[in-house]
């Protein structure tokens, strides 16, 4: 679907949805988050959730696939991470040729206390919605990061 392909309503909302994602990019991934456990990157907090969202324990590689982002960044991040004393890097229990990144538990305070601090934002945000029009913005958000993660998969179809 080109630009040369929509009709000028469907370019409009499109266009519209474009400067939304643009705003809301600034609104989840500011510089810096502050919680109680200290002030970090964001990159080093998208590792700790990328970590935990596999149960505590990832390779590199795997952060790498969840962040879409190159084994070498992904690399870069966690050092960070691990320099901050969130994560460490051990032998797998599985494989004894990988090395795992876990959690430590200031990763997994910071990954408690980064989610509590999104949630409490999006309250903030959302205080005089009703909960059913809530519902269905966190439905289409849903089937939206769906479909794009899906897009960034299959890469450029041109």
């Amino acid at each position: 679907m080109g630009g040369t392909d929509l009709d000028d309503y469907l370019r409009a909302r499109l266009e519209g949805i474009d400067l939304a994602l643009m705003q809301l990019r600034r609104f989840v991934s500011g510089s810096a988050v502050d919680v109680e456990v200290g002030r970090f990157e964001m990159s080093t907090v998208l590792v700790i959730d990328a970590v935990s969202r596999q149960g505590g324990r990832a390779t590199v590689g795997a952060v790498a696939s969840e962040l879409r982002v190159a084994p070498t960044t992904a690399t870069r991040f966690v050092d960070r991470a691990q320099g901050a004393g969130l994560v460490t890097r051990a032998t797998s229990l599985e494989d004894g040729r990988r090395v795992e990144v876990l959690l430590t538990d200031a990763g997994r305070e910071l990954d408690a206390q980064a989610l509590d601090f999104r949630v409490a934002r999006l309250a903030r945000v959302l205080v005089d919605w009703d909960p059913s029009r809530i519902a269905r913005l966190a439905a289409d958000l849903e089937a939206f990061a769906e479909a794009a993660d899906a897009d960034d998969r299959e890469g450029p179809r041109n």
